[in-house]
């Protein structure tokens, strides 16, 4: 069985997410995470990550899965995963099935992750495959609740899961969280009350990406805890940058959905306007380095979009920028290798 889940691209507020009543605007991309999945004899579970060679195995429990000595990075968040899966299914006493589960490929650029939610897909794809041996049918919100739960124990209690659902549905999204998640906690919790609500927004039918990499890899676990951090420290603040960052959120969802209404295929100029350059972001999110000590402020985040703003801290942009095409690809494309950064074009994923 051949399984496949689509990367992710954060448009808008994804530090603005972190806590119930934030929401941010991201788009499943079509560049894909590959897996296979076959049945194994008795109660068995392998899990391969075919780039690294690395290797899991373990056997099927009443709690989930017991796993064989340690878990190599490369298949941590697919052996979280499918043991909440499993869980699940053990929970609804459902005949255990073993399985092997091989990861074909990575979200990667000369061997560098390139933040498109490698470890979210990975979890989403371990989901499906746990719950397809199990023979468990799962709704797409219920993978992306089940494999955002994993997610966030893996990471260390930290992330909003908006990544996962990106992953697990496609296309663009409104991801707005509903409740905090906890280390832990039963699966049949989780899908009775999922951690986030999702509105799929309409894709307008020219609409493409075009993703600014660096070469400088990013702890996505580091910068959501020194985010939190500040939350903590400042609070004020940090809600002042929340509804900033919000309000281009919206701005940037009506213009998408507008588009999208119109149906129209925009023809671009030969010599696009100066106004569609991008330009550095107004709407900075400042990250103390002590939070607790005034006016200590990173620089500013950079504007990655004509359209909208980036709700990335200063280190994110190292990492990564996403453009929704308000002006011409091949521009673009210039301008940002101008700039020292790999591009890769894509379109929203189905």
């Amino acid at each position: 069985m051949k399984l496949a889940a689509p990367g992710k691209a954060f448009l808008a507020g994804e530090y603005a997410v972190l806590e119930p009543g934030g929401a941010a605007l991201l788009v499943g991309v079509d560049r894909f995470l590959n897996a296979s999945l076959r049945p194994l004899a008795a109660k068995k579970i392998e899990i391969v990550h075919r780039p690294s060679g690395s290797f899991v195995a373990g056997e099927l429990t009443p709690d989930g899965i017991r796993w064989a000595g340690g878990i190599a990075d490369e298949v941590r968040f697919a052996a979280r995963a499918a043991g909440v899966a499993t869980r699940l299914c053990a929970a609804e006493d459902r005949p255990q099935r073993g399985f092997a589960l091989l990861y074909e490929n990575d979200f990667a650029l000369d061997g560098e992750k390139i933040g498109l939610g490698g470890s979210a897909a990975a979890s989403v794809l371990a989901v499906r495959a746990a719950c397809a041996a199990q023979e468990r049918p799962v709704a797409g919100e219920e993978i992306a609740a089940l494999a955002a739960a994993a997610h966030f124990d893996e990471q260390g209690a930290r992330g909003s899961g908006a990544d996962v659902a990106a992953c697990a549905l496609g296309g663009l999204l409104e991801v707005t969280v509903q409740r905090p998640l906890r280390i832990g906690e039963d699966p049949r919790e989780v899908l009775r009350a999922p951690p986030f609500s999702v509105r799929r927004l309409p894709l307008a039918p020219d609409l493409r990406l075009l993703l600014a990499y660096t070469g400088a890899p990013a702890d996505s676990r580091a910068l959501v805890g020194e985010v939190l951090e500040f939350a903590r420290g400042n609070p004020s603040r940090y809600r002042a940058r929340c509804g900033a960052i919000s309000a281009a959120r919206d701005a940037l969802r009506d213009a998408l959905e507008a588009a999208a209404r119109s149906g129209s295929r925009r023809r671009w100029p030969s010599s696009p306007p100066s106004c569609l350059v991008p330009v550095p972001s107004p709407l900075p999110l400042e990250r103390p380095r002590n939070p607790r000590a005034p006016g200590a402020e990173t620089a500013p985040s950079c504007l990655h979009s004509t359209t909208g703003c980036s709700s990335a801290p200063p280190a994110t942009c190292k990492r990564q920028g996403f453009l929704p095409c308000g002006s011409p690809p091949r521009f673009l494309d210039r301008t940002l290798r101008r700039r020292g950064k790999s591009c890769i074009p894509c379109c929203p994923s189905p």
